[in-house]
Order: structure tokens, then sequence, then C-alpha cells
């Protein structure tokens, strides 16, 4: 979030770019808290979920205890919690009904915004939708992503996304057509 509003601002230090941004933090505050909310709303059986996901739990304890000794500790544990915050939401979409439709809607809502803001932020904000090759000054274009090989990836992976919903939706028409 923070580098949509300061595209080119780089941490000037050390200690501010261990310390991060305030407004990412907020951002991924606010998303972990919506998903573990979330998931206490579903009534997630953590103790299952524990057990069947054993390493991953061993992991994220090793992960919790190496902070202790870090150099760093409170920048290494704000940085597991945001780790946590991946997890949550993984969860929340593995607690779905239907895995493959959840996952599948939240790629293709992905890619409708993304691959459209990615353009108006080329064409109509160029201070967050481009930049300068510090090299030979050619325009680079990045949309919402942080440099051109993102914003590449992310339209190959939108678009097969879109892909894979246009045939899904064709082949449920083709279904529903050939059972009237």
């Amino acid at each position: 979030v923070s580098f949509w509003f300061n595209p080119g601002l780089r941490p000037d230090s050390v200690e501010a770019y261990l310390e991060g941004s305030p407004l990412d933090a907020a951002g991924y505050l606010i998303l972990l808290l919506l998903g573990i909310g979330i998931l206490l709303r579903r009534r997630l059986n953590w103790a299952e979920v524990a057990s069947a996901n054993r390493w991953v739990v061993v992991f994220f304890l090793y992960c919790l205890v190496s902070v202790l000794w870090s150099e760093y500790t409170f920048v290494s544990l704000k940085r597991w919690v945001k780790d946590f915050g991946n997890v949550t939401m993984v969860l929340v979409i593995l607690t779905e009904t239907d895995i493959v439709a959840a996952l599948r809607a939240m790629f293709v809502r992905y890619a409708y915004i993304v691959i459209p803001l990615s353009m108006m932020f080329i064409k109509y904000v160029s201070d967050i939708g481009r930049y300068y090759d510090p090299w030979t000054w050619q325009p680079m274009y990045r949309g919402v992503a942080g440099e051109k090989n993102a914003l590449g990836a992310t339209v190959a992976f939108g678009t097969l996304f879109l892909i894979w919903d246009l045939l899904d939706r064709a082949r449920t028409k083709r279904m529903a057509a050939a059972a009237k």
C-alpha cells in the first residue's frame, strides 16, 4: 500500500528498512484480524488443523523461538506475525465448503481487479504505473506491481485464471443446455 502512495520512495537507512512502513503494517494487521475473525466465525477446530499439519506447526514454532536469538528481535517478531497472516489467509480459503470454487473466485477477482488497475496506472497515473530504468532512463511499465517482470507475471497468471473462468462458464452453459 505504501508503495502506491510513494512509488519512488526507498528506505534511506538500514533502520528505516527494518522498521518498515506503518501504513503497510496497519494493512497487514487489518487483514490478519479479518482472517482470524472469519476463522473464529467458522468455528475452526485449531487442534485438528495443528495435528494435520504438524510440520508446519513445528516450523512456525521454531521461527517463533528463533525470534529470541535474533539480532533484531522486534523486527523478527513482526515478520513472524506477517507470515502467520499468510497461514491465516490460506486457512480462510481451505475452510470454504468448495475449495476449488473459492480458489477460482479469488484468482478471477484478483485478475479482474489487477489487470485493469495496472492499465489505468500505466496510462493515467504514471507516477505509480511507470518508472525509469536507472541505466538507460527508458520508461518501464509496472502497473500495480513493483517492476516490469512482476507485471508480466501478474498479467500472465491473471490471464490464465480468466481463461479458466471463461472455459468453465462455457462448460457449465453446455451442460445446462444438454440437461434441458
